[in-house]
Formats: structure tokens, C-alpha cells, sequence
């Protein structure tokens, strides 16, 4: 019965020190997933940019549509991000799942909402450090 008592307190004490070292390094990863997703976010800038400025004067001259401006940017970001995340989605699953549908097209419509932040941040930027 001793041993079954301090096993578990033995367990209750690990489970708390491993609790307290999760949290303490909340913080560094927190800031690694930040970078993370502004990488992807200015990857997927330079490519989408790269894709639509050849096309937006063919576009803009036979439509009358400005594609790297307003609401047709962030619906040519958004069919851009499907076109490229559904194949890579198929061929890491093997199907296409609708979450992953939908996440992608979050990620078009977040890249085409911030086109101009995304690598020329304003002069406000919300975590910098203020000398």
C-alpha cells in the first residue's frame, strides 16, 4: 500500500514539474510559430506577386479588372492558395480533406488582405521593441 501511495505522488510531482517546464517554455515557442507563419506568409507573398503582376496588365487591359488590388487580390490570393495546397493536400493524405480546404483558403484571403504588410511592415508593428 506504501508503494502504490508513493508511486502516485511520485507520478503528481513529475506531472507538476513537467507542467511547470511546458509553461516556462511557452514563450520561445509561442515566438517560433510566429516566425513560422511569417515565413510562409512572405514565401506565399513572393510567389503569389511573382504569379499576378505578369497578369494583372493582360487582365486589367481585356477585363478592366486589377487583380493585385482590393477584393479581386484577395480572391486571386485565395485561387492561387488552393491551386497549389489542394495537390500538395492529395499527395500527403490522399485525399482532400475539407478542413485543409478551408485552411487554405484562409491562408489566400490572410495573404491577400495583408499584400502590402506582409514585407513592409508599417511604422506600428504590435510586439516590437520600443527603444
Amino acid at each position: 500500500m506504501l508503494n502504490i501511495l508513493g508511486t502516485c505522488l511520485f507520478s503528481v510531482a513529475w506531472l507538476l514539474l513537467s507542467l511547470g517546464i511546458i509553461i516556462r517554455l511557452l514563450p520561445r515557442l509561442f515566438k517560433l510559430v510566429r516566425h513560422l507563419i511569417r515565413g510562409i506568409l512572405i514565401v506565399s507573398y513572393r510567389l503569389y506577386a511573382m504569379i499576378l503582376s505578369p497578369v494583372a496588365p493582360v487582365l486589367e487591359q481585356r477585363l478592366g479588372i486589377n487583380i493585385l488590388a482590393g477584393f479581386s487580390r484577395v480572391i486571386a490570393t485565395s485561387f492561387l492558395s488552393l491551386l497549389f495546397g489542394l495537390p500538395l493536400v492529395w499527395l500527403a493524405t490522399g485525399s482532400v480533406l475539407g478542413f485543409a480546404s478551408m485552411l487554405l483558403i484562409i491562408h489566400g484571403l490572410v495573404v491577400g488582405v495583408v499584400w502590402k504588410e506582409i514585407e513592409e511592415p508599417g511604422d506600428l508593428q504590435l510586439g516590437a521593441k520600443i527603444k
